[in-house]
């Protein structure tokens, strides 16, 4: 009877070792910061196109940082819509313990993203942080790229103020022409239209 419960005993101890383990070290990814799609063909008249703005620091809270983006060929920024996440993250823009915010007033290049909040955020897997909605102005390849902030430190810290790894990557899109057949078919319409009042005549 004791062999079995300090068999038990032992068993459930080690149990509880492997879990505090790997709570201790939780699923840690290479923190990261992404559009999506991050390759993709739009038509010219959609007039728009909208990308998602991403970051993933599971396991690895970080405390705040900052993008700067720079758009390259036919685009041009409409907006930011921040989701409702990134909104959170500004629970007091008075304090500063909390800075969370977008706009053109410090960046490097077309648009400034920044965020985080001292008491540690972003640790509990993939968050969107909002959408980006871009112009079309013409024909050609347009890119978003992600580079991370000079103005917000040069990094992302984590919650022992160390910098961050951080993998960025942004985007590109391939603006092409109405499709042909939608041509054909505008075509079509006409002659027929064309025919109907030859008829009539």
């Amino acid at each position: 009877m004791t062999t079995r419960i300090t068999t038990q005993l032992l068993a459930a101890a080690a149990l509880l070792g492997l879990s505090a383990g790997a709570q201790a070290n939780g699923v840690q990814v290479q923190p990261s910061i992404y559009l999506l799609p991050s390759n993709a063909s739009v038509s010219l008249n959609e007039g728009t196109a909208t990308l998602e703005l991403f970051m993933d620091f599971t396991g690895r809270p970080l405390i705040g940082g900052g993008i700067d983006l720079a758009f390259g060929g036919p685009i041009s920024l409409i907006s930011f819509t921040p989701s409702a996440y990134f909104n959170s993250l500004d629970t007091n823009p008075l304090l500063p313990t909390d800075f969370t915010g977008f706009g053109t007033e410090n960046t490097a290049a077309d648009f400034e993203i920044f965020w985080g909040n001292f008491a540690g955020t972003g640790g509990d897997g993939p968050k969107k942080l909002g959408d980006l909605t871009f112009s079309l102005n013409g024909l050609g390849v347009a890119t978003v790229d992600v580079i991370i902030s000079e103005f917000w430190g040069g990094a992302f810290f984590d919650l022992d103020s160390e910098p961050m790894d951080v993998a960025v990557s942004g985007a590109s899109l391939q603006v092409v022409p109405v499709p042909a057949a939608a041509w054909l078919f505008v075509s079509a319409i006409g002659a027929l239209g064309g025919m109907r009042l030859r008829r009539a005549a």
